[in-house]
């Protein structure tokens, strides 16, 4: 559907603002365009969006600078690298296989340093929805995947659904985590 669920919704904005850096925003499947709008209401956001059904798109140009109509697996993110500082991916794991999931997840974490994912974590099937056969949902993810095999950390449990983040390390994490290293606390 084009919406997620009212709880991880509200949690995901919060999440986004309490460390939101001010740079513009990458949304992927924006669906009915929440948030766009609200990061465009709260805080006079630049977003960009990424959709595969045309048909959702009715008033969301007055919130996202571009929405690039096309499917989020072959989209050239590149174009972005730089610009974007935030991606949020609410609700579209799910409508992919894991492979082509884990894929898109990899070339993301390449390009941009935050990345913001709900997703449901209860079994949940969904097929197609008002002729969209992109709602038909692919795979089923687990907490523990979504953390271990995609370097996500759960920030809230929204049952049915999570919100997650993974943010790029920075030179001084990278530093601390390696073999040797230990960090003395100054008195």
């Amino acid at each position: 559907m084009p919406f997620s669920h009212p709880d991880v919704r509200v949690a995901a904005i919060e999440q986004i603002a309490s460390k939101w850096d001010g740079r513009p925003v990458l949304d992927i499947g924006i669906g009915n365009g929440f948030y766009g709008e609200e990061l465009h209401r709260r805080f006079n956001a630049i977003v960009y969006g990424v959709e595969v059904w045309p048909a959702y798109i009715v008033n969301q140009l007055l919130y996202y600078r571009t929405i690039f109509v096309c499917d989020a697996r072959t989209f050239e993110y590149e174009m972005l690298k730089g610009k974007v500082g935030l991606v949020i991916m609410g609700d579209i794991l799910e409508h992919l296989e894991k492979a082509e999931a884990v894929t898109l997840v990899n070339r993301l974490k390449e390009l941009f340093p935050r990345l913001i994912l709900t997703i449901p974590i209860v079994d949940v099937y969904q097929g197609t929805y008002k002729g969209n056969v992109y709602e038909n949902h692919h795979y089923r993810w687990k907490t523990s995947e979504i953390k271990d095999d995609l370097g996500f950390k759960l920030i809230k449990d929204c049952t049915p659904c999570g919100l997650f983040e993974w943010r790029k390390p920075v030179i001084k994490d990278m530093i601390l985590n390696m073999p040797g290293i230990i960090q003395v606390a100054a008195k």
